[in-house]
């Protein structure tokens, strides 16, 4: 089953609403006419889809680009104009309103395709037997060593190398952090300034933009890196549903 959300007026609500009962395996589960405060709940729901306005988009461009985290964003507009800026917000398709019933059809088609291969990647990332690497220990090429990725606490871009500091050992790589970055798992990494990558699960504490490590060390979170480390740091923070001010939060560890 297919979720959507709608962020809209209510008018538009209505047109998509209505869209959205007419196709199988979709369901509506909530709507809303302004983006604010919407971010924590779709963390916890996480919708398929969520429609929203480019008015709407360009009031709140930093959730949007957010919602695409875990979302296929999908931005409606009066305006052909505005279809460029839509994808800058990562949106997979901008549709002209009056919305009409085969251009949403079309857009569901291409979201679920997006999801299913989405949900493909990361079925065979979990069946994938792989959890080491090798990397060239030598200027000569002659000696490779063996890192697993469990093993590894943190990346830090050391000039032209890479330092591997492990559990037991540390590693110098020649390598970029572009490069050891796009061939770490997602799920199990990230980049937490432009000198530092961390294993998520060698995260012992957060406090404020400081993180520590299981190994005593301490690493400072960019602020180019803050929303996308605190996202993934609320999809694990257990949170209390009674109606009562603030504690009674708490940190489920990576």
């Amino acid at each position: 089953m297919f979720t959507c959300h709608i962020i809209d007026s209510d008018i538009d609500i209505s047109t998509l609403s209505g869209f959205i009962s007419l196709v199988e395996h979709i369901t509506l589960i909530g709507s809303s006419e302004t983006p604010k405060g919407l971010l924590d709940r779709f963390i916890v729901t996480k919708p398929d889809i969520i429609f929203i306005s480019i008015d709407l988009a360009r009031q709140y461009p930093t959730d949007v680009i957010q919602y695409s985290n875990f979302s296929s964003v999908i931005i409606t507009g009066e305006n052909e104009a505005y279809a460029y800026e839509a994808l800058e917000l990562n949106a997979i398709d901008y549709l002209i309103k009056p919305v009409e019933y085969s251009s949403f059809l079309r857009t569901i088609i291409k979201s679920k395709k997006i999801r299913f291969r989405e949900m493909e990647k990361s079925l065979r990332l979990l069946s994938d037997p792989n959890d080491h690497f090798f990397i060239k220990k030598d200027s000569s090429g002659k000696k490779f060593v063996k890192v697993k990725y469990d093993e590894i606490i943190y990346v830090e871009a050391s000039l032209n190398y890479i330092s591997l500091i492990m559990e037991q050992e540390k590693h110098l790589a020649y390598l970029t952090m572009k490069e050891i970055e796009e061939n770490l798992p997602c799920e199990k990494f990230i980049r937490v300034h432009k000198s530092y990558i961390v294993n998520i699960n060698k995260i012992r504490a957060v406090d404020g933009n400081q993180v520590f490590l299981n190994n005593g060390e301490r690493i400072i979170i960019g602020a180019s890196y803050r929303n996308n480390f605190h996202l993934k740091l609320n999809e694990r923070l257990l949170k209390t549903k009674r109606n009562i001010n603030r504690p009674g939060e708490a940190f489920i560890g990576f």
